[in-house]
């Protein structure tokens, strides 16, 4: 290579060796910077500014060091009043090496510990030298005592003292060589870990890398500020909650965070952080048409029931729609099947596994009334491109909440926590993962449901150790069969006590449940309860709402009675 050439080179890679882009907390090249970011579920849209001087007429503006895995196809450029884009070009620069701050950075700490491992390698040689040494001395005292019988040296006594020296250095030498040695251990565990991580670094880094020149026409000369925006992948978010209850005066604490993952080659650094919950759309032209083939497959009804089970379980419904559907024509074939199947009649949907209630739920789902969410961070943020969870806070509100017990004792004797509230904050809640905690205490995790602006939720913060619930069978008496009825009549009667430890009154909301039959032959009649107007609903569910007088037991009694023929066992299913 000609010296002129080998300079221009040198110069090149010096250029882009000293750019900031290669960094992880960098934002961009030396003169560009990144000042907005949007994350999207599955991408992000990353704006970069340069404030440039322009002259009037063409001027071109060059934004270095972008990451090469940037979605060409969604490149677009912004500028000032009085400056217009016409026209933008895109370059792909090849790289000799994957630089970055992080791997100079990380090459500094190795440096520095394998400087420490050799010091502690030399040490460890001094050791073994000085024991050599006490070993030496002990040979020749052995041979001196020898000659000392012969009376030749130093007296017994004087050897003795000898020995004893050598002996105490020795055992010194040794024990500081076990210390010294787990010390080298350490420190080239560490060294491993570094240069792993150094080289998995390097691995990740590109080897190539954009540039965009973007050309404005200016009317006048001056500084302006060139933007250019594009959507880079591999970035994640997902909504996660810290759920504070407060017991003495029944507010609630919501603090939300967004946990953000990325691995997209850039660092941003101190930027303008907005998280939103839609996949953005770049196409714009129109996309072809498909067909839409009606058939009655029977597996393909069979995958129907599936996705809408599957769609009702999911947390996050977007991010399931994403993962099951390619393509949109796929979204709205779905949509269209569960709206045929919500039109026809409940036998129909129970042959097939599922039931209105399922279909209606799944397909006011689908609809995702949250999809124009987007949350724009208070204060600017810092998120690397390291694959590991940045936690950003979203909001954190505290809600005036009504407080309530229910129990399920036929199920068990825990009295649970329930606060009902109302989202009066600005912000929805998407649906996510809590922690959940109660006077300051965790108690466990939990899911938070979605819930827009103003409206309701119901949420639960585990058993309450000062509230007690039994449930006992006191009555089951057997008739039959008799003259006119030529079947068995079998009467049941529950007792249920609610005891409160409580200072203080508190409304406990009790569910129980009689038998539902199925048969012509199988008859239920619900007897009564001690509470007033209560009735079972289409599946037998008995609800009562007890107001439960502090350090006073309260107790509440139902009955059924089953008919059925003699000689046939009942069944509980």
């Amino acid at each position: 290579m000609r010296p002129d050439r080998a300079l221009a080179v040198l110069a090149l890679f010096a250029a882009l060796a000293l750019s900031p882009a290669f960094g992880q907390g960098e934002n961009g090249s030396a003169t560009s910077k990144i000042s907005h970011v949007v994350v999207y579920p599955q991408s992000a849209e990353v704006t970069r500014e340069r404030e440039v001087e322009v002259s009037v007429g063409l001027n071109q503006v060059p934004f270095s060091g972008l990451v090469a895995n940037l979605d060409a196809g969604t490149l677009r450029a912004s500028t000032d009043e009085g400056v217009d884009v016409v026209g933008i070009e895109t370059q792909t620069r090849y790289l000799t090496e994957p630089l970055s701050r992080q791997v100079a950075e990380l090459d500094a700490k190795i440096r520095e510990q394998a400087d420490l491992v050799r010091e502690v390698e030399w040490t460890l040689k001094r050791l073994e030298e000085e024991r050599a040494f006490y070993g030496t001395i002990r040979t020749a005292t052995l041979q001196s005592i020898q000659d000392t019988e012969k009376g030749k040296a130093l007296s017994i006594e004087e050897w003795q003292r000898i020995m004893t020296f050598v002996r105490e250095g020795m055992e010194g030498s040794d024990k500081s060589r076990l210390a010294i040695e787990e010390d080298l251990r350490v420190k080239k565990t560490e060294l491993e870990k570094l240069t792993s991580e150094r080289a998995r670094l390097a691995s990740e880094r590109p080897q190539e890398m954009k540039e965009v020149t973007v050309t404005v026409r200016a009317e006048r000369a001056g500084k302006v500020t060139v933007r250019i925006h594009y959507v880079v992948p591999e970035v994640y978010w997902a909504p996660t909650y810290d759920v504070h209850l407060y017991t003495d005066d029944a507010r609630v604490r919501f603090t939300c965070y967004g946990l953000v993952t990325q691995a997209s080659g850039e660092g941003w650094e101190g930027v303008k952080l907005t998280l939103a919950r839609a996949r953005p759309e770049y196409r714009l032209d129109v996309p072809e048409t498909s067909p839409v083939v009606v058939s009655m497959d029977g597996a393909g009804i069979q995958q129907l029931v599936l996705d809408v089970r599957g769609l009702n379980d999911a947390l996050d419904t977007q991010a399931w729609v994403q993962s099951r559907f390619q393509s949109q024509h796929d979204l709205g074939n779905f949509r269209q099947n569960m709206l045929e199947f919500a039109s026809q009649d409940e036998s129909f949907l129970a042959a097939n596994g599922l039931s209105k209630k399922e279909i209606e739920q799944a397909i006011e789902r689908i609809q995702d009334r949250f999809s124009s969410v987007r949350y724009d961070l208070a204060k600017p943020e810092t998120i690397l491109s390291d694959r590991s969870a940045h936690k950003v806070v979203i909001f954190s509100e505290l809600l005036p909440a009504r407080l309530k017990y229910v129990a399920l004792p036929a199920a068990q004797s825990l009295v649970i926590r329930k606060a009902e509230l109302a989202n009066a904050t600005s912000f929805p809640f998407l649906a996510g993962a809590s922690n959940v905690f109660v006077d300051g205490s965790y108690v466990g995790a939990a899911n938070v449901p979605d819930a827009s602006a103003n409206e309701e939720l119901d949420l639960f913060f585990g058993p309450d150790d000062g509230l007690k619930v039994t449930r006992e069978l006191v009555k089951r008496e057997t008739k039959g069969p008799e003259r006119f009825r030529q079947s068995q009549l079998v009467t049941y009667e529950f007792k249920i006590k609610v005891e409160n430890f409580h200072g203080q009154e508190v409304e406990v909301e009790l569910e129980d449940q009689i038998p539902i039959s199925q048969s012509d032959d199988v008859q239920v009649k619900f007897l009564g309860a001690s509470v007033a107007d209560t009735k079972p609903d289409e599946k037998g569910i008995l609800s009562f709402s007890l107001k439960v007088p502090a350090r006073t037991p309260l107790d509440v009694t139902f009955g059924y009675q089953i008919e059925h023929p003699m000689n046939q066992s009942l069944l509980y299913k």
